[in-house]
Parts: C-alpha cells; structure tokens; sequence
C-alpha cells in the first residue's frame, strides 16, 4: 500500500455497520490516524468536558492544517462512544469546499 502524507489518516477497508440495540445509527469503525497524537492531554479533557455539558452541542477545532485537529477529535471520540446513546459518528469534512454541502455531508453518513 502507497504511504500518505503526514497527518492523513489511514484508509479504513469498507466495514458492515454494526446494528446496536436501541440506537438510530449503526456503529462504524472511526478512521485510524497514521500519526500519534502526543502531549495534548489537556486538550483532550477539556473537548471532552464541554460535548459532556447538556448546553453544548457543537464544538469546532479551528487551526491550521497539519496541527492535529483530526487526531484530536479521533481520541475524543475514541473516549466518548459509550457516553452517547447513538454513539460517535465521524463525518469528514475535508474535501467539502462549499459551506452549502456540509449538511448533506454529513446527512449522508446518518444515512
């Protein structure tokens, strides 16, 4: 398999969706980075914390590529799957360039 650039993660080969009893959305593998994610404990805690509050119900990690936001919201959905009823569903947003195609992206992974 051809290697990928620094920070892109690692193709996941297609999975059947596990049903789950009581939740609307099938569990799927989240995607595996090809990169380690060092030193960003706090970072981690304090993500966690905030999509743990009932008053949040969005958060947006802004940077410039390449500094980890990705793997950042990988080990936090990592550690948050079994805290949410309908579990953790990863929607990749990078190769959408028109702000109008995020909710269509992200209604085609809820299917």
């Amino acid at each position: 398999m051809a290697s990928l650039p620094p920070g892109k993660l690692h193709p996941v080969s297609p999975v059947t969706p596990l049903p789950v009893p009581g939740s609307r959305f099938p569990r799927v593998p989240l995607p595996v980075p090809l990169t380690s994610l060092v030193g960003r404990g706090r970072e981690i805690a304090q993500v966690r914390s905030l999509l743990m509050l009932d008053e949040i119900r969005l958060v947006t990690l802004t940077g410039p590529g390449g500094v980890g936001k990705t793997r950042l919201a990988l080990r936090v959905a990592e550690g948050l799957d079994n805290e949410f009823p309908d579990g953790v569903v990863f929607v990749s947003l990078g190769q959408v360039r028109d702000s109008g195609h995020v909710i269509p992206a992200i209604a085609r992974e809820l299917d």
